[in-house]
């Protein structure tokens, strides 16, 4: 088994439903945020079964190609979302802008349902 993936069983055994993470960096430890703890522990997961991963930031507010990158759909996809208030939009003159947050919120949305179907 990988280190990562030792880790990755230590850290999943010792934590329980809201339980806190801390990363300890030099002398402080950061407590993460149930949403970031989460991540890292994805971001482990990962690594432990030999994917590669990139982690990236993402703009507050993206246009249309950004979004449909973020959900691998197409363009014109993202746009019938927003048209039918899927996802909540406004628009810049012709173009439509979407909140990366409201992006990542139904992306999370669509992987619950087809988790739970």
């Amino acid at each position: 088994m990988s280190r990562s993936g030792e880790f990755l069983n230590e850290a999943q055994a010792g934590i329980t439903a809201g339980d806190q993470v801390a990363v300890v960096v030099g002398d402080r430890a950061l407590v993460l945020d149930p949403e970031l703890r989460d991540q890292v522990l994805s971001l482990l997961q990962a690594a432990a079964d030999g994917h590669a991963a990139i982690v990236t930031t993402v703009p507050e507010e993206l246009t249309t190609g950004q979004a449909a990158d973020l959900l691998g759909v197409s363009r014109p996809t993202v746009v019938a979302l927003i048209d039918r208030g899927e996802i909540p939009g406004r628009r810049v003159g012709a173009r439509r802008r979407v909140q990366a947050a409201d992006v990542l919120a139904y992306r999370k949305r669509v992987t619950s349902t087809r988790r739970d179907v």
